[in-house]
């Protein structure tokens, strides 16, 4: 299962496999088709991630860098917080 169950062109199919996102996009259409999403709905949340992969690949915003923050403990709430 994949973009196949909502798109019928080739051409159209193979447009959402670009950007950082593409390669999950099959599999995000097999869980749409699962869940039991309609057709309309399921095609507009591939094209929001079609959208976002490609907004995400354009290059002219910075990549996101998912770094520790050094202000965050794991421990126990105390009363001595930062904020």
């Amino acid at each position: 299962m994949s973009v196949e169950l909502f798109f019928r062109r080739k051409g159209s199919q193979e447009s959402f496999r670009v950007g950082p996102l593409g390669r999950d996009i099959d599999g995000f259409a097999a869980r749409l088709a699962a869940e039991g999403y309609a057709h309309t709905t399921a095609t507009f949340k591939l094209w929001l991630l079609r959208s976002l992969s490609r907004w995400l690949d354009d290059g002219r915003w910075p990549k996101p860098s998912l770094q520790t923050c050094a202000r965050c403990d794991t421990s126990p709430m105390t009363n001595s917080s930062p904020f």
